[in-house]
């Protein structure tokens, strides 16, 4: 089983990630910077990656607007470095608000999957 914690700067809102003007949608300078600060964070810790499903643990402080709206900065942070494989493999994610934590606490957990096989009668192997 494969398991990493790591530590990055507080990610941008949903409500911050993208701008739009007439003529499309663009990046916004507040992403556009933390993704640098971010990625050079993930670059010195040295990040293994993890290949196929995985849990996610996100834990932020201190406490800022909405939770729910801090997680896809993130996922795809951990996608763009490689450091998950696609950010639709996983299984479980928990947010949590933590003021024990400045910036952003990343927890990742391989998850073997188990496959099953399914019968013409419905019965699994």
């Amino acid at each position: 089983m494969t398991y990493t914690c790591l530590l990055i700067p507080m990610p941008p809102s949903a409500n911050h990630i993208w701008r739009s003007t007439g003529k499309g949608v663009y990046r916004s300078a507040q992403y556009i910077e933390w993704l640098t600060e971010a990625g050079y964070a993930l670059k010195q810790q040295q990040v293994p990656s993890i290949a196929g499903h995985y849990k996610l643990k996100l834990s932020f402080g201190p406490r800022r607007g909405d939770l729910g709206n801090r997680e896809k900065a993130v996922s795809d942070l951990l996608e763009a470095h490689g450091i998950i494989e696609n950010d639709g493999l996983a299984d479980e994610i928990h947010l949590y608000w933590d003021a024990n934590v400045v910036g952003c606490q990343i927890e990742i957990e391989a998850v073997e999957t188990v496959r099953t096989k399914v019968s013409a009668a419905g019965m699994t192997s």
